[in-house]
């Protein structure tokens, strides 16, 4: 992940993301194995945003999976039934 330039890439090959889900996948990737519940998780991608919705972060980290594993590469973000999701580093 680049940050200045807003560019993520997995294996060498670009990945589009949108300003939602980048800011998940920085967050993710600055508190690996960290879980997240949906509400916190709301603030990251809407802020104080009123038209953001709890189930917004669901499709943001369904967009996010289907940008990140393109090839069938492994889904690093875990769901936590009942908690929330986390970024899975381990192997």
């Amino acid at each position: 992940m680049d940050v200045r330039a807003q560019r993520v890439s997995r294996n060498g090959r670009p990945i589009k993301v949108r300003p939602m889900e980048f800011r998940l996948l920085q967050h993710f990737l600055e508190h690996p194995e960290q879980v997240f519940s949906r509400a916190e998780l709301l603030t990251i991608i809407g802020g104080q945003n009123l038209h953001v919705r709890s189930r917004s972060v669901d499709l943001q980290i369904s967009r996010l999976r289907k940008a990140l594993n393109g090839d069938g590469q492994r889904n690093y973000i875990r769901t936590v039934h009942s908690r929330g999701y986390s970024l899975d580093a381990q192997e």
